[in-house]
């Protein structure tokens, strides 16, 4: 889903550069702070509902005991 909806920003942005370049006699760094400030915009709108989309809960700490190189060995210490 986020994959997809990232990939139809690029899409849109990419038209949006070739419709501005068809015009007559185009301003090619005023196409370029355009479509930056409208990406920015768009993600900003995309990340309130994607923010915390796949972000890593913590793992849960291991205990000195479940190491395996610190466990004894079966039938006591060595």
């Amino acid at each position: 889903m986020v994959a997809s909806t990232l990939v139809g920003l690029h899409g849109a942005l990419i038209d949006y550069v070739r419709r501005r370049l068809l015009e007559a006699n185009p301003d090619v760094r005023r196409i370029a702070a355009d479509v930056r400030l409208e990406a920015e915009k768009a993600i900003a709108l995309l990340s309130r509902g994607l923010g915390d989309y796949a972000i890593r809960q913590p793992l849960p700490r291991r205990t000195r005991s479940s190491r395996p190189e610190e466990r004894q060995p079966i039938g006591g210490s060595t």
